[in-house]
């Protein structure tokens, strides 16, 4: 992160913060009769995540990742 006059600890709350507004809803519904609901990232049905996981790729897993990143370097602060 760029030195500047925003602490560091401020810098990476917010960006935390950005991160999970992104996140927002994950999933949505699926549509019609079918009572599921699917990932906004890959498309997977809940139930079919809970079994296998999301599909490569899937940007819902990579900012939760970096969600996590960010929270371990705070925690070290």
């Amino acid at each position: 992160m760029k030195s500047n006059h925003i602490p560091v600890d401020q810098r990476l709350k917010n960006r935390i913060h950005n991160l999970e507004m992104k996140l927002g809803d994950e999933t949505e519904p699926i549509g019609g009769s079918n009572p599921y609901y699917k990932c906004i990232g890959c498309g997977r049905s809940v139930p079919q995540i809970s079994i296998d996981g999301h599909l490569s790729g899937c940007r819902i897993v990579g900012i939760k990742k970096e969600i996590k990143h960010y929270k371990k370097i705070l925690d070290n602060l």
